[in-house]
């Protein structure tokens, strides 16, 4: 039984060990596949974070309307605007319940937006009692 040892590396004179440059290109473009991702990802947050931001302000400013018009019941805050950055609507509606013995109360919708970004509205309902 005749066993000879065959040399692999035998057809492969000249080449040398160690990654060769289209590797690493290749490595390259992933790392940089990977840090776009991160990046595009990272600017998505910040947009989402800036939106909720604003509808917080939007809510506590409608918060605030309604507040004033629970107080004073002014025709005046019927509509208005603030420094042209915010915008707000507020509408009536004066009902009567069951559950309530037939009392009537003041549902109060107020809808405030950020001037210039219409699609972005909060709208608060509140229900006041209706003075004698």
């Amino acid at each position: 039984m005749n066993l000879r040892r065959v040399d692999r590396g035998a057809g492969r004179k000249g080449r040398k060990s160690g990654f060769a440059l289209l590797e690493a290109v290749i490595a390259l473009l992933i790392i940089a596949m990977a840090i776009s991702v991160g990046y595009l990802a990272s600017i998505q947050s910040l947009k989402r974070q800036n939106r909720v931001e604003l509808d917080l302000q939007l809510l506590q400013f409608a918060q605030a309307i309604v507040s004033e018009y629970t107080v004073t019941r002014s025709d005046a805050l019927l509509t208005g605007s603030y420094r042209e950055t915010w915008s707000w609507q507020i509408e009536t509606n004066t009902q009567s319940h069951p559950i309530l013995d037939g009392e009537s109360y003041q549902e109060v919708s107020v809808a405030v937006w950020a001037v210039g970004r219409d699609h972005q509205k909060v709208t608060v309902i509140s229900a006041l009692p209706v003075g004698d």
